[in-house]
């Protein structure tokens, strides 16, 4: 097992690293977070792999933080609590900040808030994003290839959620991602959610589909080529989160038209440019939002589960 375990972190590391540049910290670390609190062995094995390889010491440091960047600080806490890796990347912030020979370092790469701060918009590595290109190129519907689609929303963070996240890895597509964006649209997703947080605290913002890398076509629905497209369950009465949280503007005992009305309300201020599609008729025919918020036509019910925000 533990010999299988090596080859596989031996594999992963190998996956995000070029012929001639050495890994790439940034995919590196944000694939690491994904399998961080299931698989913190996996994580642990690729961290000694780095070392045992022989790369320079800012490797390491750079992969750790971007595994920090791409975390919640909740879950790295509890990480610290649990699991080896945890206490790994906690004892590695401390180094760096302690070490006097890194602290300019530290200050420039802001490690400290990378720990503790809101996460960043993770960057894709150019791998993955020629991947899509090439993707695109075989689709059935080809679409104009945006490289500036390539900032994917972490997984969680103060005051949201994902849900339904990477669904689309089947067929042809090896990785699935489908909460990408500009760098503008998952900082601005990041920024309401820490607004919101302020406000309600019990009722997480639940994020799914942004866009996929490079805006490619998306089987499943028409609209969310631009990178500046997300979508949002409405507002729930209790704090429900994940696959049990689906409902629609007409499931009543659910439903929270009154928190629905105030989110559009913040994202409105936030993004004054910012227009919601949502079929709930009591809010698009409300004098208050009819100006931007608007419902499907010919009855659809596509909007009826998740306001569609579409940023400036």
């Amino acid at each position: 097992m533990a010999r299988d375990l090596t080859a596989e972190a031996q594999t992963l590391l190998s996956a995000h690293t070029g012929f001639l540049s050495g890994p790439d910290t940034r995919s590196l670390g944000a694939h690491l977070s994904q399998v961080a609190l299931t698989r913190p062995e996996l994580v642990y094995n690729v961290l000694l792999q780095i070392e045992f390889r022989g790369y320079p010491g800012q490797v390491l440091l750079d992969t750790t933080r971007a595994i920090a960047d791409a975390l919640h600080p909740a879950q790295l806490l509890q990480m610290a609590r649990t699991t080896r890796v945890g206490k790994i990347l906690l004892v590695r912030m401390s180094q760096i900040l302690k070490t006097p020979s890194l602290a300019d370092l530290a200050r420039n790469c802001k490690v400290w808030e990378a720990l503790t701060g809101p996460p960043a918009p993770v960057e894709l590595s150019q791998e993955v994003m020629d991947f899509y290109a090439r993707l695109n190129g075989q689709a059935a519907r080809v679409v104009t290839f945006r490289p500036e689609v390539r900032w994917e929303l972490p997984r969680s963070g103060p005051g949201y959620e994902t849900y339904n996240r990477n669904d689309l890895k089947r067929g042809t597509d090896a990785y699935g991602y489908d909460q990408v964006g500009t760098r503008g649209t998952v900082e601005a997703v990041l920024r309401l959610a820490r607004e919101w947080l302020r406000a309600h605290p019990d009722r997480p913002l639940q994020v799914g589909d942004i866009s996929r890398p490079g805006g490619i076509d998306t089987p499943d629905h028409l609209g969310h080529e631009a990178g500046k497209n997300v979508d949002l369950r409405p507002l729930r009465k209790d704090s429900l989160t994940g696959d049990g949280a689906r409902l629609t503007y007409r499931d009543r005992d659910a439903y929270d038209p009154d928190l629905t009305r105030e989110f559009i309300r913040l994202a409105r201020r936030l993004h004054p440019g910012l227009s919601v599609r949502f079929n709930d008729p009591a809010i698009s025919g409300d004098a208050e939002f009819k100006a931007f918020v608007r419902k499907d036509g010919g009855g659809g019910k596509v909007h009826d589960n998740h306001l569609h925000l579409d940023f400036p």
